[in-house]
């Protein structure tokens, strides 16, 4: 506590503090009314009943503590024209009103207070200089900032040196009767040198998390193994290990790490142990698509998160802590939840878990991305559902060989399938989600946050990733040195280098859904926008699905000639590499593993999610899918020559892992063709050839 410059107000302080320190903060509160009267407009002393008061009321002024700390620096920057008196005081107030940011999720605000105090930090008290240097280091590794966090780990690592150095001295320094003394069991003599350890601890574990966001593995696991070495049963450093090999796909090997950790705490760095034990375990059984599995983990996770939060009211009040936003990770637990639902193909509670996600993720394009896929699945789902009973035409058959007949039914509708959906979730509601993700994308690549010492990238909306998303894991991809982010989440800013291929991403699927919604005008604009994108270049699978989306929207706009340049053969010149898959058009996804109970957001550490598997095709599927609809747009054109041409190119591709509904249209465009060119028998023989099964009239 500070004390006055009067003999009254230096009572007045001396009582204060004293009351503090005995826990009677009712009193505390009293005497520090008193003493602001003596010393009005005194920082220090509006700090200290600032925090007298929060330790009298509890959770319910944890707002008025925000805006008492504020007033406080304005105090400080009005008294002098370099903001503080006191660069120590300055350092307190600074972490308190940093703390009280982050606690509320305010993270780009805390990071900009604690830029402040950083700059001056050498004249900070040493304990409290390290706890600014932590947390600190944690919003930086937050919003993927390797470098800003290899600065911070250097000015402790010379704060150790120093705390080492000047403990070395004292020891050779002592003479006389100091030598003859036997160093004290109970702490004395030996407590530096434990303090020095655990500070070194630390900053091998932070070094650890900023080598796994760079995935710089060989030095990762080198800062691991000595993290280890001088505490083998640490939980942090275990679960650092976890999620080591959980992005080096060792799943296995990472269960039996988490499985291995001794018996936690109930909370470990602030953190709940069991929502970060729970979570790890879903994230590598979701990777393993054991989608039951990983479940019934995140559900555990949940409902351990919903005690820890204050929220179960079966909890015993002594099990209960007070609420604070940062610990809540009901929102990323929500997202992984939802993840495991679009995977195992349950769109509709996936959906639901995504818009909880949403209440604090609004600005993560990523995420509207997935409640579009979201809806795109269950339209999808039920067009499968209504095309199995409007389709199946044939009622029954009548009699045998040359007498055999078949009973049509009669069709029950001429145009589009209607649709039977009662949750909202159409094509048309995908439309908006995918719209809305475009946006978020094109307004911060108009307007990139470089990340830097002196201005940092936002990283404030929840990105789900790290010790949250649902709460524990690694990164998602290597963030290059100096890379641009933006806010997506409080967990995950997306990176500059993930932008172009979601961008890619969100106009590949809404092409898609303005065709499913009738509105081709939108579609070509989405599709060409796509093709037209070449900084950097589009993935060649979105490139290729960007020109049957372009070729389909003209031929509904009647504009067949123009489509056949999009379907040229030479766009499958590309679609021959393995190595690119579904993973490259969603980097960056999966916020769904955190490194350990420290690290408050970290992506999937494996690399990446993927809900839907939109672009795992190979070139024989994609080149047949090609012809096919070359052949259905030169039969609109009445160019059959090269129609029949494309069938036959098409028939030389198809065997026995062919897609069904590939041969489906292609039987189809083959009996039309036999049918135009007058070859009625040819139809025949196709017809028989793939005649499917029916059960006999009974």
């Amino acid at each position: 506590m500070a004390a006055g410059d009067s003999g009254k107000a230096q009572a007045l302080a001396v009582r204060a503090q004293e009351l503090f320190e005995s826990g009677k903060y009712g009193e505390c509160t009293a005497t520090l009314v008193l003493l602001n009267k003596e010393r009005a407009q005194d920082s220090k002393v509006e700090h200290n009943l600032a925090v007298a008061r929060f330790y009298q009321g509890g959770q319910a002024l944890f707002k008025p503590l925000e805006v008492a700390f504020a007033k406080a620096v304005a105090l400080n920057e009005k008294k002098t024209q370099e903001g503080f008196d006191d660069e120590s005081d300055m350092a307190v107030l600074a972490l308190n009103q940093a703390v009280m940011l982050y606690q509320d999720r305010e993270l780009q605000k805390a990071r900009a207070v604690l830029e402040k105090a950083f700059k001056f930090i050498d004249a900070a008290d040493e304990a409290i200089a390290q706890r600014v240097c932590f947390l600190l280091l944690d919003l930086y590794l937050q919003a993927y900032l390797p470098d800003q966090a290899m600065v911070v780990l250097t000015c402790l690592e010379k704060m150790l040196g120093n705390a080492s150095a000047s403990s070395g001295g004292a020891a050779n320094g002592q003479g006389g009767e100091d030598e003859a003394k036997p160093a004290s069991s109970e702490g004395g003599d030996g407590q530096p040198q434990e303090e020095a350890n655990l500070l070194r601890f630390y900053i091998h574990q932070y070094k650890a998390r900023v080598h796994m966001i760079s995935r710089s593995m060989k030095a990762c696991k080198r800062e691991i193994k000595s993290a280890l070495n001088l505490s083998s049963q640490n939980p942090p450093a275990l679960f650092l290990k976890a999620s080591l090999e959980y992005i080096r796909h060792n799943y296995r090997k990472s269960v039996k790490l988490l499985l291995g950790c001794p018996k936690l705490a109930p909370y470990v760095s602030g953190q709940c142990a069991a929502v970060l034990y729970y979570n790890n375990l879903g994230c590598i059984h979701l990777q393993m698509k054991k989608y039951s599995v990983a479940s019934f983990y995140f559900g555990k996770a949940l409902q351990a998160n919903e005690q820890s939060a204050g929220r179960d009211s079966s909890a015993a009040p002594e099990e209960q802590r007070p609420y604070t936003a940062i610990a809540d990770r009901r929102h990323e637990l929500m997202y992984n939840q939802g993840l495991v639902f679009l995977l195992s193909g349950q769109p509709v509670l996936a959906h639901k878990c995504f818009q909880i996600a949403l209440e604090v993720a609004a600005r993560n394009p990523r995420l509207w991305v997935r409640l579009a896929e979201c809806c795109i699945m269950h339209e999808a789902q039920s067009r499968s559902e209504q095309s199995a009973s409007h389709n199946d035409r044939v009622a029954c058959t009548v009699g045998r060989a040359q007498a055999r007949t078949v009973l049509l039914r009669p069709p029950t509708n001429a145009g589009p399938l209607p649709s039977s959906d009662t949750t909202g979730l159409g094509l048309f509601t995908a439309c908006g989600y995918l719209k809305n993700a475009l946006h978020l994308l094109q307004q911060n690549v108009e307007k990139p946050a470089v990340a830097g010492m002196g201005g940092l990238s936002g990283g404030s909306a929840t990105s789900l990733g790290g010790a949250a998303t649902a709460a524990a894991a690694a990164t998602a991809t290597a963030t290059p040195s100096g890379s641009t982010t933006f806010p997506g989440t409080e967990s995950s800013p997306i990176r500059e280098s993930e932008v172009p291929a979601l961008r890619c991403e969100t106009l590949v699927r809404l092409a898609y859904a303005c065709l499913g919604c009738h509105n081709p005008v939108d579609a070509l604009k989405h599709a060409t926008a796509l093709l037209e994108d070449q900084d950097p270049p589009c993935p060649s699978r979105a490139k290729y699905l960007g020109h049957l989306y372009a070729a389909e929207a003209l031929c509904l706009l009647g504009r067949e000639a123009e489509a056949l340049r999009y379907l040229s053969p030479d766009i499958l010149a590309d679609i021959n590499t393995p190595s690119e898959s579904a993973a490259n058009l969603q980097a960056g996804d999966g916020e769904v593993a955190q490194t350990q109970p420290n690290n408050q957001n970290a992506e999937s550490a494996s690399g990446t999610c993927k809900p839907l598997q939109s672009f795992a095709f190979d070139q024989p599927s994609a080149k047949l899918a090609l012809l096919i609809n070359l052949a259905s747009v030169c039969c609109v054109t009445n160019d059959l020559p090269r129609a029949s041409s494309c069938l036959q190119e098409a028939n030389r591709l198809v065997d026995g892992s062919t897609e069904q509904s590939l041969v489906l249209h292609l039987v189809l465009l083959s009996t039309y063709l036999s049918l135009r060119d007058g070859r009625v028998q040819d139809a025949i023989d196709i017809a028989k050839h793939h005649r499917l099964a029916t059960a006999p009239a009974s």
